[in-house]
């Protein structure tokens, strides 16, 4: 008989894609999810997220509030396990302990490394040449659960953080079917993870993405720049690599590793004043920071080149 899921995933369409390839499945049957309530996009209207019209439209029964057992579920409710894919809540450990086999969760690292809310940013931010996903058995800590499998990929040099969300979604959906199958077959034991120093992959926020217009200029006329910023995660960054000056090579990361959300930003001179500024997408030519695409606060995305005459 096959195994019965419950699915946590609230990460948008990369949840999504980890949740159609379950359904798709011969090998487990999922019977219920769980993700965040609609929201209220820009125009006022209520939109429905991916997940739920997932489930929606393959007559799967779903929860937009997150239970503390399965009763709140239902009477009777009863599942083999509790999947988790960028759901992004620590569930409690009453919950964790209701199914029948386990509780696993796919995570966006290859564990022990780079635990926590953000992973694919960090692991771009911190040079790293290989990524990967990990499946571990849940406890009450984030991430620190027993490994039971794990499978990397090499990193393109252009990589941005939603590119490598993409590639470590779909290779978890394609490989949590047959993970599940062989975990309840007893074919696949629970490793605890080491101990170890690696540096938590703390969740960004809007203002973490903010770098200084002097510092950017420089970078563009090949300069480097002392590494001191105001935002304080990729001061963090910077001192755990140990980065002496900040180059253009820097700031082009960055701007792979934030493209989306928060998004590397600053602030320009104007002759209206002051204006926010995003930075979608630069390029390093002869050792200069160039800029390609860009978002002047109260306008659309425009190449710089067409909007550069608004400095003041």
């Amino acid at each position: 008989m096959k195994p019965t899921i419950i699915f946590f995933g609230s990460f948008g369409h990369y949840s999504a894609i980890v949740l159609k390839e379950l359904i798709k499945s011969n090998l487990i049957d999922v019977i219920h999810v769980v993700t965040t309530p609609p929201f209220v996009n820009r125009k006022g209207k209520e939109e429905k997220g991916p997940v739920q019209t997932l489930a929606e439209e393959n007559n799967i029964p779903f929860t937009t509030q997150m239970p503390l057992l399965f009763s709140d579920i239902g009477n009777g409710f009863k599942a083999d396990f509790i999947i988790t894919a960028g759901y992004g809540k620590l569930l409690p450990g009453k919950l964790l302990s209701e199914p029948k086999i386990a509780s696993l969760n796919l995570h966006f690292s290859l564990l022990p490394k780079y635990r926590g809310a953000n992973p694919g940013e960090w692991t771009i931010l911190m040079g790293e040449e290989k990524s990967g996903i990990t499946i571990i058995e849940m406890n009450e800590e984030f991430d620190k659960g027993g490994t039971i499998y794990q499978e990397s990929i090499d990193l393109e040099k252009a990589e941005t953080r939603e590119s490598l969300y993409e590639k470590l979604y779909t290779l978890g959906g394609k490989s949590f079917p047959t993970v599940i199958s062989k975990f309840q077959k007893g074919e696949l034991t629970t490793i605890p993870q080491p101990n170890n120093d690696f540096p938590y992959a703390s969740r960004f926020k809007r203002d973490d993405g903010f770098i200084e217009w002097d510092v950017i200029k420089d970078t563009m006329d090949g300069k480097s720049c002392k590494p001191n910023l105001s935002s304080k995660m990729l001061s963090k960054i910077i001192s755990l690599q140990e980065i002496n000056s900040i180059d253009a090579y820097f700031i082009e990361k960055v701007s792979r590793a934030l493209y989306g959300f928060p998004s590397l930003w600053t602030i320009i001179p104007t002759a209206k004043g002051d204006k926010r500024m995003k930075i979608h997408s630069t390029k390093v030519e002869n050792n200069k920071l160039v800029l390609n695409e860009v978002q002047i606060e109260g306008q659309s995305r425009a190449r710089w080149n067409q909007v550069k005459n608004i400095l003041n």
